[in-house]
């Protein structure tokens, strides 16, 4: 992951218009604070310049709806909140 951390940084240096951007989908089943977090170190690490953010959502057709291991809507809200507050608060406004 380092490898490819520094390859965006020295590729955004050296061209000035090339636009990084990524999808960010939070609130899994059974995502954990840490597993939150790494996102958020992503996003204060990468020099994204877009971001794409998703709130995880069940499929009433896959199995994976029936698992019990939900996050509740305020934990997501805290979530998407904290994800776009890191974004726009790092160097994007």
């Amino acid at each position: 992951m380092e490898d490819v951390i520094n390859f965006l940084k020295i590729l955004k240096d050296k061209v000035s218009e090339i636009k990084i951007g990524t999808h960010i989908i939070f609130g899994f089943l059974g995502e954990k604070e840490t597993d939150f977090l790494e996102n958020i170190n992503l996003i204060n690490t990468i020099p994204f310049d877009f971001l794409i953010v998703f709130e995880y959502s069940d499929n009433p057709l896959a199995d994976s709806s029936k698992l019990i291991e939900k996050i509740n809507g305020p934990i997501k809200k805290r979530m998407y909140n904290q994800i776009l507050n890191r974004f726009y608060n790092n160097e994007v406004l």
